[in-house]
């Protein structure tokens, strides 16, 4: 890899094993695949650049494993006649419960009713909720309870590194300053950082990863079409989960009390309401008042069932806008279907996100990655792993006191809002104070203060408070960071997904 600019250079040196060139993926990558899946093929096939023969095999593997939907009675075919076949998709389960079973979704070859082992749906939960990219080896045989042929997946690796080192991450970013660091997260949502020259155009880019990195933090972004609102919940987190329109139910969001299966704020990290406007509710009083009790509380009942969650809530919608960029009605809640334009469950959101102030992603080579960055499964897992770095919420309350209100909610959507920017920028803690205020805090407070003024406009019962806060002094120190020495390439090199050597996946006879 030769680095082009000071911080790839840094980049390379500190993370080398887990980084990648996300204008090679750009160029390179095969459209409709999420990001990590693109990575992975780049970083397999291009390690020596892009060469006719790194294309060449790139082409001939997704031919093989990456089956288009006109191939897929070819596949089923050589399933047929070979008895196993190895496959890279999207692959899910959903439970039977009439026949006690788990059934195998495999979409690319329009199969449905597959079976699965119980071992591998017990390793990978995440097939319950959605689905899972990886590679898994498909069986046909004759089914033992039916004596009729069918199909099977004894075997599934996902596309992911096979293990995260924390404290490593945590080694290595204190390696870097604040800008350079900021620069690198922008570059491994797969954007240009020299394209926002502004930092609080970085700012708005990079708050998008906190309900990522922040347990139980709600926001709501509105912007106008093309500006990438949903691109980094689709392609960086597999932790994740994206609603894309259509109808949400109690069930898929909270609990299924007939299949006995925990909905989707249980099994991720994030669940993001995109298109929301598009988004209808079965039976939308039920749905929005537990949702108001987990947006306040992070537990929730639906009939017996009592559950703790630590996903946050995202929604995302478009705004309309006047020629002059800024929003058409002055009530920006408006834009939210009627049954979430109710003022109790405006006020348990943490962030509203002005997405306007972002520019269109319309010119790709200015808009979009010239250089490297994390590889998206290694920045997914770091995201996830930061989520239990709580001496961060500590640190915030120790040295924040809010003022200037007399709502607990204002207090907790500021410390929680900033113990999520030192966790992205600062987890080692090692921070002044005017970059705690700059970087932490002074975000945290304007974006809740979008939500307040937003509420006041609404219904007068909520005060115009203008909030602010007093910076404290550490009453005790923290504990110090034990001494380790800098880890080399290999020991970041075993973090990387070993999938192609435990699937061997260099033949398909």
């Amino acid at each position: 890899m030769n680095a082009s600019t000071p911080v790839d250079q840094k980049l390379l040196k500190a993370f080398h094993a887990v980084v990648v060139d996300k204008k090679l993926v750009i160029q390179e990558g095969i459209p409709a695949l999420p990001s990590y899946v693109n990575e992975w093929l780049i970083r397999r096939f291009f390690q020596n650049g892009a060469t006719v023969e790194a294309r060449s095999r790139l082409r001939s593997f997704v031919e093989r494993y990456l089956p288009p939907p006109n191939k897929k009675e070819e596949i089923k075919a050589r399933l047929r006649a070979l008895g196993s076949y190895k496959l890279i998709d999207q692959f899910s389960v959903i439970v039977d419960l009439h026949r006690n079973r788990y059934l195998l979704q495999i979409p690319s070859l329009d199969i449905h009713d597959a079976r699965v082992d119980d071992s591998i749906v017990e390793q990978h939960t995440m097939l319950l909720s959605g689905g899972v990219w990886g590679a898994g080896r498909l069986l046909y045989k004759e089914e033992q309870e039916t004596g009729e042929m069918g199909v099977s997946m004894d075997q599934f690796e996902p596309i992911q590194i096979s293990s995260f080192d924390v404290n490593l991450f945590i080694e290595k970013r204190a390696t870097f300053t604040i800008d350079e660091w900021i620069d690198v997260l922008v570059s491994s949502q797969g954007l240009n950082p020299w394209a926002y020259p502004k930092l609080d155009k970085k700012l708005l880019i990079i708050t998008r990863l906190l309900p990522m990195v922040q347990s139980n933090l709600n926001m709501v972004e509105l912007a106008p079409k093309g500006t990438g609102k949903s691109h980094v919940y689709k392609n960086i987190s597999y932790y994740s989960h994206v609603i894309s329109g259509g109808t949400v139910t109690a069930p898929q969001l909270f609990y299924n009390l007939g299949a006995k299966t925990a909905g989707l704020l249980v099994t991720n990290d994030v669940v993001v309401f995109d298109e929301i406007q598009t988004i209808t509710f079965d039976k939308p009083g039920v749905i929005t008042g537990i949702l108001k009790d987990y947006m306040e509380s992070g537990s929730y009942a639906r009939g017996p069932k009592k559950a703790s969650a630590r996903a946050s809530v995202v929604m995302q919608g478009n705004i309309q806008m006047t020629s002059a960029n800024q929003p058409l009605h002055p009530i920006w809640f408006r834009e939210l279907p009627r049954p979430l334009q109710e003022t109790a469950l405006i006020s348990r959101l943490h962030i509203f996100l002005p997405g306007w102030f972002l520019p269109k992603i319309n010119v790709s080579d200015v808009a979009l990655a010239q250089s490297y960055g994390l590889a998206a499964d290694y920045m997914s897992e770091a995201l996830h792993a930061l989520r239990d770095l709580y001496e961060c919420d500590r640190y915030i309350n120790r040295r924040i006191k809010i003022t200037g209100t007399e709502d607990i909610r204002d207090e907790k959507a500021i410390r929680r809002t900033a113990a999520g920017f030192l966790r992205l920028l600062f987890p080692h803690l090692n921070l002044t104070d005017e970059e705690l205020r700059r970087y932490c805090v002074d975000p945290a407070v304007r974006y809740r203060q979008y939500v307040r003024d937003q509420l006041h406009m609404m219904d007068e019962e909520f005060p115009a408070y203008k909030l602010s806060y007093e910076l404290h002094g550490l009453e005790t120190p923290l504990p110090e960071e034990d001494d380790t020495d800098d880890a080399d390439d290999e020991d970041l090199g075993k973090q990387l997904n070993s999938m192609a050597i435990d699937m061997n996946l260099d033949s398909n006879e």
